[in-house]
């Protein structure tokens, strides 16, 4: 049985993390599953807290169905598990939240895993462990200067923080599970200081492997248009914050079926050295995470 080595880790880029709002903060969340076409019923898995602090996804690892095993069964019992953990035994930590999904998990099999959760001083924790990923989008003032003076620079939305792959090689990420050398604490754990109207992203490599994350941005910021009119509606911005997270996943899909288009796998599997044209066809899961007050509503 292959036993893994890890070649190289990359850790969170954190760009902003200035928070200008001292209350207690939560997440409205909204997300999306589908399936490969393929296959009958996907790998992929995802929670969300009932407490509305924590959510998360995991992708398992497909290798396993040649030797007759449920690929996505190792997914589910860890997201199952993570749940457990945010809602009865009242866990904070993204990392303790994820350590007793693994726990849980009884079938075999291996999965990648994205777990956030918000602890104290409205930090959010971010677990990474493999090639599902995150990404946090905040409304900041443009990288791009006209040079006119007589009026403050456009507010436009960005990526604040993302994470980044853990892999390997290509196309073999890290990975909890059976016959896996692989721990917990292999996740890059990174905090954040949340704002309120902060969007969060978490998702697994069907998203990853076809949308870039210039595109994401700007599907933020169309998904947002008309919240950004109404700027303090939070239920307006709830509303934009779900078809966000459609229209990520329509974006993905779309993009997975293009056999011409220059993706994000293709670019990656070119640094492995490897040939490969086109988006990816996969599982594709998205959790997406509106920041508000606790209070709010």
């Amino acid at each position: 049985m292959w036993v893994p080595k890890i070649i190289h880790r990359r850790t969170l880029s954190l760009r902003s993390v200035q928070s200008r709002f001292n209350s207690s903060l939560r997440l409205r969340s909204f997300a999306l599953s589908v399936a490969h076409p393929q296959k009958e019923e996907g790998e992929d898995a995802y929670f969300i807290a009932n407490t509305k602090t924590s959510a998360g996804v995991a992708d398992g690892v497909g290798g396993w169905s040649e030797f007759g095993i449920d690929s996505g069964a190792f997914a589910r019992e860890l997201m199952n598990g993570c749940k457990n953990a945010a809602e009865e035994k009242n866990m904070k930590t993204a990392s303790d939240i994820l350590g007793y999904g693994f726990d849980s998990v009884t079938s075999p099999g291996s999965s990648t895993a994205c777990v956030i959760s918000i602890t104290e001083n409205n930090i959010l924790q971010v677990a990474n462990l493999g090639d599902s990923g995150f990404f946090l989008l905040r409304k900041e003032e443009s990288r791009f200067d006209s040079g006119d003076r007589r009026s403050p620079p456009p507010i436009e939305w960005a990526v604040a923080a993302a994470t980044t792959e853990q892999l390997h090689s290509f196309n073999c990420p890290v990975q909890l599970g059976t016959s896996s050398n692989d721990t917990v604490e292999c996740a890059d754990i990174s905090a954040i200081e949340l704002e309120v109207g902060d969007v969060t992203v978490c998702c697994t490599d069907g998203v990853l492997d076809n949308v870039w994350e210039d595109e994401l941005a700007a599907l933020c910021a169309e998904s947002f248009k008309e919240s950004d009119a109404c700027e303090g509606d939070m239920e307006m911005m709830a509303e934009s914050a779900e078809t966000f997270c459609q229209n990520i996943l329509n974006l993905a899909v779309t993009h997975s079926e293009d056999t011409e288009r220059r993706s994000p796998f293709e670019a990656n599997a070119k640094r492995w050295g490897f040939r490969y044209r086109g988006g990816k066809m996969d599982d594709i899961t998205v959790v997406v995470s509106l920041v508000e007050r606790a209070d709010e509503g």
